[in-house]
């Protein structure tokens, strides 16, 4: 029995594991009233803490348990340790630590209650032309700010370097808050995520690990992109959970953010997103409106594609075809494809709320006013 031990506390933990997500699949109302909130406190509590760290934190700690493990594991063969009890223990030690995540941040995966809905956005379905004339509006955006972007001799982007861009980036979240309570939360910087070139290989450009609080990005993503996957980021710390729903509070954080280098990553983000929506289902449209991109805009458009590009190959096809089975696995069906699920908040927003101002009012009738 003693062997079996560690196993026995793994099948506990599993199960308050699978209890946790029960409620928050069936009793999704009552457990999101406080929830969000308590996720968002725990955040808020542990990443000025870990914030001190130059260095992530978590990636350490995933180091040291690595080494402790082949340790362990060296000892147990030298020393005729029962290997099935020395399985169990890091078996229980794994199913701790998913409880724990499950517990403090993973189960705003589940939260029915959407950030469009918190922000009052009324989200329906579009029409090509629609989703066309978002692509534009946000086209236009960003080639305007693309030409007062500070670039380098040979025209490439110029922006600030990544510690003062992660000061500036919670900027666009204070001012958010006054319009919605989602946006609060802890400001404190992004960290640079160690071992770039691994994660490069790997095709990932943000880390947020909920146990330490610790919101990481890869410095090696395009500097035009760099901004928005910081505020991406951020946005996970604060529970908002699911990829959408982040690149959207990444796009509004940005653009209310007075950083014109914020501004230009929202609007440059937003319409590759738009771009890319649009060109599956009109390419011919797509390509129309690729006509209208400036020329300093292409070239930003242009370093982003062979920025991206670097990562192509196996280990980035293996790691996203684990992350996707991730998001699968945490009810979000649509997988890695999550993320480009943006497109319909972004034009949405265009459409109920940007469109909407730009109406001309329409004079009220006044009984007293006599036009001769």
């Amino acid at each position: 029995m003693r062997n079996l031990r560690g196993f026995l506390v793994a099948a506990v933990f599993a199960g308050l594991t699978w209890l946790l997500t029960w409620a928050a699949k069936y009793y999704n109302d009552l457990l999101f009233l406080a929830y969000p909130a308590l996720a968002r406190t725990v955040q808020d509590t542990l990443a000025p803490i870990t914030g001190k760290f130059d260095f992530c934190l978590w990636q350490m700690l995933l180091l040291a348990a690595f080494v402790l493990i082949l340790f362990t594991l060296a000892l147990a063969i030298l020393l005729r340790w029962n290997l099935l009890r020395w399985l169990g223990a890091w078996t229980a030690a794994a199913s701790v630590v998913l409880f724990l995540f499950m517990g403090m941040w993973g189960l705003n995966y589940y939260n029915e209650n959407t950030l469009a809905e918190s922000l009052r956005l009324e989200v329906t379905d579009f029409s090509n032309r629609e989703l066309k004339n978002a692509a534009i509006y946000y086209r236009d955006n960003a080639n305007t700010l693309a030409l007062q972007m500070r670039r380098d001799e040979d025209g490439g982007l110029d922006f600030a370097e990544f510690e003062t861009l992660a000061e500036q980036a919670g900027d666009g979240f204070d001012t958010m808050t006054f319009r919605c309570s989602a946006f609060a939360g802890d400001r404190t910087p992004v960290k640079k995520l160690g071992l770039s070139d691994f994660y490069t290989k790997m095709g990932f450009s943000g880390v947020t690990v909920a146990l330490t609080g610790e919101a990481a990005v890869n410095p090696d993503t395009f500097v035009g992109i760099l901004p928005f996957t910081m505020c991406h980021e951020m946005a996970h710390r604060i529970s908002i959970a699911k990829e959408d729903e982040a690149n959207f509070a990444a796009y509004l954080a940005c653009v209310s953010n007075d950083s014109k280098e914020f501004q230009y990553s929202a609007y440059l983000s937003a319409y590759i997103y738009c771009y890319n929506a649009l060109y599956k289902a009109d390419p011919a449209a797509a390509r129309e409106v690729a006509e209208g991109v400036n020329p300093k805009m292409r070239r930003d458009l242009d370093d982003n594609n062979e920025n991206v590009a670097k990562s192509d190959g196996p280990v980035k096809d293996k790691a996203h075809q684990s992350y996707d089975q991730y998001q699968k696995a945490v009810e979000q069906e649509k997988g890695i494809q999550t993320y480009d699920e943006v497109s319909t908040l972004l034009v949405n927003w265009y459409l109920h709320e940007i469109m909407a101002t730009d109406e001309p009012e329409v004079p009220q009738f006044d009984p007293y006013q006599v036009e001769y």
